[in-house]
């Protein structure tokens, strides 16, 4: 498994990118959002990338396993309680019981902000 990383510090000449910017280039360059993912590792990522894909397709028990899998890594990484988005998921795929409902279309309405 991948070393975890310490959140990193704050560059010496941080790069903000005002909102007009494309959002590829500010997801990549601005220096709060570098710093906000700067824990994240390529093992994660791709881990997380498989269980949305498993979400969707309405495969709720390999999602289940691997966003529980997700959420453990973050739980070790100094400062994270777990991965929100993973433990976000879990609660209500588990109202299902872990089976994507007869309707599923690969997205859930959204009921609160």
């Amino acid at each position: 498994m991948t070393e975890l990383k310490q959140p990193m510090l704050p560059p010496a000449n941080p790069v903000f990118m005002p909102s007009h910017d494309d959002a590829a280039d500010i997801f990549e360059k601005d220096t709060d959002l570098i710093m906000l993912r700067s824990h994240i590792t390529p093992e994660f990522r791709e881990m997380f990338r498989e269980a949305v894909d498993n979400y969707i397709d309405g495969e709720w028990v390999a999602a289940k396993a691997l966003f529980e899998k997700c959420d453990s890594f973050m739980q070790k990484v100094p400062g994270c309680t777990g991965d929100g988005p993973s433990q976000t998921l879990l609660r209500y795929m588990s109202s299902f019981e872990f089976v994507a409902p007869n309707t599923w279309k690969g997205y859930r309405p959204l009921t609160s902000k």
